[in-house]
């Protein structure tokens, strides 16, 4: 898996602030991570670099994930560049291209199947997603409305959310062991 979340957020923006949670990895890598972990379960290991601004915030921040069953996943997070958001999940098979996943939800997913060995060309097909626009979501971070919509209705039914501690806790103790990766430059098992 790759992903990439980035974005110019303007020097002394608040975004950027050490002290109130901002960064990198805070601010935009929390997308990507939160991808990984969706798609591949909590990471065994990690390896992140980061690059640090003169307020000691990450101005970009690198990693590689090893999740469960030697599946590696990548991810960049950069306030300073020019704003860029896509995930790719690639299996043996084929691969699935999700373009502005993070905040703009797409019409379609790009989804390519490899054809026959030994050299066989992919094929690829647009898959609509949502095509009706029925969860009225294709405004700039209106995707943050289901985790709100997911809680009011697991209170308001007594049901339970679609994910809950064990996940807060494993994308915790990633971003934890990410940090410490960076600040030691080395690979952190969890």
């Amino acid at each position: 898996m790759y992903a990439g979340c980035t974005a110019t957020v303007p020097p002394g923006f608040y975004r950027r602030d050490k002290a109130t949670g901002g960064g990198a990895l805070l601010d935009l890598g929390v997308f990507p991570l939160s991808a990984a972990l969706l798609y591949g379960g909590a990471p065994e290991r990690v390896y992140a670099e980061q690059v640090l601004g003169a307020g000691g915030e990450d101005v970009s921040f690198t990693a590689t994930l090893r999740l469960a069953d030697g599946v590696l996943a990548q991810f960049e997070a950069w306030p300073e560049v020019a704003r860029g958001d896509d995930l790719q999940i690639v299996g043996t098979k084929g691969r699935l291209v999700v373009e502005d996943p993070w905040f703009h939800r797409p019409d379609s997913v790009e989804l390519s199947l490899q054809g026959p060995p030994p050299h066989g060309e992919p094929e690829s097909e647009l898959i609509p997603v949502d095509p009706e626009d029925k969860l009225g979501i294709r405004a700039p971070y209106a995707v943050a409305r289901y985790p709100f919509d997911a809680f009011s209705t697991a209170v308001a039914t007594g049901g339970s959310l679609p994910f809950g501690r064990t996940d807060a806790v494993n994308q915790a103790r990633a971003i934890e062991a990410l940090f410490e990766s960076a600040a030691q430059v080395r690979p952190v098992s969890l």
